[in-house]
């Protein structure tokens, strides 16, 4: 897998109300931020075993985060066939400019 950089708005992490409705889920936002198209902010084909297994967590914690995340709003999963997309729904809280 190719290293690279996400960003976030400040916000995210200064915010009492972001990090007390996130909690430990924010491991598995950032996650899915890696993961995101950076045009359409969806992650195609996501498959919760594949992301359990990249980040080195037990499946049932991954899905208790996710679930978490689509509860209070940060994404929304649409089930498809053989997995699911995820659609980050705060898109206001990537940044989209990178500074040289």
């Amino acid at each position: 897998m190719k290293k690279q950089w996400i960003s976030v708005k400040c916000g995210l992490s200064r915010d009492p109300k972001h990090r007390r409705r996130l909690g430990k889920s924010i491991w598995t936002f950032l996650h899915i931020l890696d993961l995101a198209d950076w045009d359409s902010g969806i992650v195609y084909d996501w498959k919760d075993e594949n992301a359990a297994e990249d980040m080195g967590i037990d499946i049932r914690v991954l899905r208790e985060d996710r679930r978490k995340l689509a509860e209070e709003g940060y994404i929304t999963c649409r089930q498809k066939q053989h997995g699911q997309d995820i659609i980050i729904s705060k898109t206001r809280y990537l940044l989209f400019i990178f500074c040289l």
